[in-house]
């Protein structure tokens, strides 16, 4: 249900496993504000490359 509102399986996924291993909201955003950053680099290198 949570993965069709989010639009990405994999993400969702990811933050409710940590949810469920009892980690709180600050824990959680770095995970995800991490993902993000390691994202955008990776995009941005394979666009420097096209």
């Amino acid at each position: 249900m949570f993965a069709k509102l989010s639009g990405d399986k994999t993400t969702k996924v990811n933050t409710i496993n940590l949810a469920i291993a009892g980690l709180k909201a600050k824990d959680i955003m770095g995970y995800c504000l991490m993902l993000l950053i390691i994202t955008g680099v990776i995009i941005s290198i394979g666009l420097t490359w096209l």
